[in-house]
């Protein structure tokens, strides 16, 4: 079963953002141009809850500031983005995923997992995300 998500104004279909390209658009970092305008075209940000948990790791080590978990706090409140659940049908998916060799990232396989159970693409600027099967990635 595919749950319905929200997330495109019809300018395309709605993406999956990963963390790192969450975290660049949010804290205006660099991305390239043709992301930022898939990203800004959604009327609301897909993410995983995968990200979530990435992001207060990072936090709690000192890789990133606590400002961006707030920041996705208020994102979600005011509707902006849409945290897609981690269950038992991304479990079942994340078993599926084909194991590359060199890209043993939990979050990131997650990340993949929840893309394939919600049949959403990806956009990423890791060109691993590119190798699993059955999963678009925009690059």
């Amino acid at each position: 079963m595919t749950d319905s998500v929200q997330g495109s104004d019809g300018s395309g279909p709605p993406c999956l953002l990963d963390t790192s390209v969450y975290l660049k658009y949010v804290l205006g970092e660099s991305l390239p141009e043709r992301l930022l305008e898939r990203i800004g075209g959604a009327g609301v940000h897909l993410v995983s809850w995968a990200t979530v948990w990435e992001m207060a790791v990072k936090t709690r080590i000192g890789k990133l500031s606590e400002v961006a978990l707030v920041h996705l706090h208020q994102a979600v409140q005011a509707q902006k983005v849409q945290l897609l659940d981690l269950d038992q049908e991304t479990v079942e998916a994340y078993l599926r995923l084909t194991q590359i060799s060199d890209h043993r990232d939990p979050f990131d396989l997650m990340i993949l997992a929840t893309a394939k159970r919600y049949d959403l693409p990806v956009i990423t600027t890791d060109q691993r995300f590119a190798e699993y099967e059955g999963i678009t990635v925009v690059l």
